[in-house]
C-alpha cells in the first residue's frame, strides 16, 4: 500500500511538472507583435494610447476640432475657435459690440472743466466690429469706435470742431472711457464712468 502510495505521488508530482512546463512554454507575450507609435504603451496585447493618438497602434493623431463648430466665419485651430474681428465666445457666437450698446449714465472729470454727470449713447454702426457714440463731452458729438477684444474699443475723430481720441474699456458693468478733446485753442483730458 505505501508502494502504491509512492507511485501515486510521484505521478502526480511528475504531472504537476509537466503541465507547468507546458503552461510556460505556452504562455506567449501578448506584446511580443505588437508596435505601439506616439508614445503608446502595450498591455495585453492592446496599445494604451497617449492623449491625443487614437487607433489600434496609436498611430492617428486626434482631430481636436472634429466637434467643434465655429460659427460667423471663426475657424478652428488645436481644438478651439479664433474668431473673425467682430467676434467672441467659445464658437465665435456673441458681436463683440453688443454688449457696449445701450445709454450709459455716469460722471466725467476733466482737467480745466467741472465735473459733470449725464449720458452716452452707444448704438451700431455700419461695420460690425464698430459702435457710434453719441454725446461725448456731454455736447452730442458722435464719434465712430472700433471694437477690440478683451472688452475694449479705441475711438478718434472730429465732431462739432472739436478732435476726439481715446478708449474705452468694460469692467463687470461699469464703462470707462478716457480721451482727448481739443480745439483750435485747448486740449483737455477726461475719463467718464458709467453704467447702463
Amino acid at each position: 500500500m505505501r508502494q502504491i502510495k509512492h507511485v501515486v505521488v510521484s505521478a502526480l508530482f511528475t504531472l504537476l511538472c509537466f503541465m507547468a512546463v507546458t503552461y510556460t512554454a505556452c504562455t506567449k507575450d501578448a506584446c511580443k507583435d505588437v508596435a505601439c507609435f506616439n508614445g503608446g504603451a502595450c498591455n495585453g496585447g492592446t496599445c494604451a494610447c497617449p492623449s491625443g493618438y487614437e487607433g489600434v497602434h496609436c498611430e492617428t493623431a486626434v482631430d481636436l476640432c472634429k466637434n467643434v463648430t465655429c460659427q460667423n466665419g471663426g475657424l478652428c485651430r488645436n481644438g478651439a475657435c479664433t474668431c473673425k474681428a467682430g467676434y467672441e465666445g467659445v464658437n465665435c457666437e456673441i458681436t463683440s459690440r453688443d454688449k457696449f450698446i445701450g445709454n450709459w449714465a455716469g460722471a466725467e472729470t476733466c482737467t480745466g472743466r467741472v465735473n459733470d454727470q449725464y449720458t452716452i449713447q452707444m448704438g451700431t454702426a455700419s461695420d460690425i466690429n464698430k459702435i457710434k457714440i453719441t454725446n461725448l463731452y456731454n455736447l452730442g458729438a458722435e464719434i465712430i469706435a472700433t471694437v477690440g477684444s478683451n472688452s475694449q474699443f479705441t475711438f478718434g475723430g472730429s465732431a462739432q470742431g472739436r478732435n476726439y481720441s481715446g478708449t474705452g474699456s468694460l469692467a463687470g458693468d461699469e464703462l470707462t472711457l478716457v480721451y482727448t478733446v481739443a480745439d483750435a485753442t485747448v486740449s483737455t483730458t477726461c475719463t467718464f464712468k458709467g453704467k447702463k
